[in-house]
């Protein structure tokens, strides 16, 4: 724990001085003549400030805490509260910067046929009879045409990929790279922003890989069928199943045969928040706990996690997780992803043909030194 004690130390200070740097660029902005601080942000700027004041007493307290494990669970929680402040803070700095803003403009002004032509991709169409998505060089959206926020989602079958999740609505020029944008209000007070609309899961697939390397790192794909969420396999195709179920593109050495049958009709609840069954899921993955519950849950809430999966343990309760990662830095984006999320003890487990293993054990599955 000495080296637990020595990270915790050093991500304190790093998130200090950048938090600090956060605060310092959005007070300079909102004194200048071209921005405008409006009751929304003072409530973002309040909100970071009390995560930080809260985190701050937290490092303090795990410092004299004796006990190893509550010191953990101390520091974790004021690191998820620290990125919580930066988020709000990154968001506000982003929104209220006149060289940005003004970069965003002279870029619309110079791709005016670019984005005319995406005019026809910036609305929700009733239903999904072919796939609407395409990639931009400037913002399809502005004050004049805003991104929509909580209107129906069409009918029909469709894949979407999620690209964000705020606690404020963004400029409506934040997404300049791709149409349509649509946002959805969560129960749990966030936004959650999504893009295009996907008849086929390869398409799907393909446009989510093009959009991480655009800087969206965590973007994830959902399901929908008739407005409701729903699981990957209910819209696949057996040919899409198929090369799902025979691994991911990424080559993976020594390559495991598919897990086994078993009985999983513990998870036949209709209402139940979708997800993938880990005990009919092949090959050698990592993944982030996010929880243990009595039986098969209905709190939304589990919604917000990307690629969700569910498995039964031996006492009957049953275990969700988030992802499906063949690499340690993209899981261990995830698990951060997740702390700041609210479950600052989450933590990297990993699986092979359905059973749990233990992460050495992966990583040498995986040839990862």
């Amino acid at each position: 724990m000495q080296e637990e004690d020595k990270n915790a130390s050093f991500i304190a200070e790093h998130n200090s001085n950048a938090l600090i740097d956060l605060q310092s660029a959005w007070k300079k902005n909102t004194n200048s003549a071209n921005s405008i601080a409006t009751l929304n942000d003072k409530k973002a700027y309040d909100n970071a400030v009390a995560y930080m004041k809260e985190a701050s007493t937290l490092r303090a307290a795990a410092e004299t805490e004796p006990d190893i494990f509550e010191r953990y669970a101390k520091n974790a929680r004021a690191f998820a509260l620290e990125r919580n402040a930066k988020n709000e803070l990154q968001f506000l700095v982003e929104k209220t910067t006149p060289s940005a803003n003004n970069a965003s403009s002279n870029n619309a002004n110079s791709n005016n046929a670019s984005s005319n032509n995406a005019s026809s991709f910036t609305s929700i169409p009733k239903i999904v009879q072919k796939t609407l998505y395409q990639k931009q060089t400037s913002s399809a959206y502005n004050d004049s045409n805003p991104i929509p926020i909580g209107l129906p989602l069409p009918e029909g079958s469709f894949y979407t990929i999620q690209v964000g999740a705020f606690r404020l609505p963004v400029a409506n020029n934040t997404f300049s790279q791709f149409a349509p944008v649509y946002a959805e209000r969560q129960t749990n007070g966030f936004i959650r922003y999504s893009t295009g609309f996907f008849t086929s899961y390869t398409e799907a697939i393909q446009a989510r890989n093009e959009i991480r390397q655009m800087g969206y790192a965590d973007a994830f794909i959902v399901a929908y069928k008739n407005r409701e969420r729903v699981r990957y396999s209910e819209l696949m195709t057996a040919e899409e199943k198929t090369q799902v179920n025979s691994g991911t593109p990424t080559p993976v050495p020594n390559p495991s045969p598919a897990a086994p049958a078993v009985d999983v009709s513990y998870y036949s609840d209709p209402l139940a928040v979708p997800a993938n069954l880990i005990e009919k899921t092949a090959g050698v993955f990592f993944t982030v706990q996010v929880g243990v519950y009595a039986k098969p849950s209905r709190n939304p809430i589990l919604n917000s996690y990307s690629e969700l999966h569910v498995e039964k343990l031996p006492n009957g309760q049953v275990r969700y997780t988030s992802g499906k990662f063949q690499s340690i830095a993209d899981v261990v984006k995830q698990r951060d992803l997740v702390r700041t999320g609210g479950i600052p003890d989450a933590f990297i487990t990993a699986y092979k043909n359905g059973k749990r293993i233990p992460v050495s054990e992966a990583k040498k599955e995986l040839g990862i030194q």
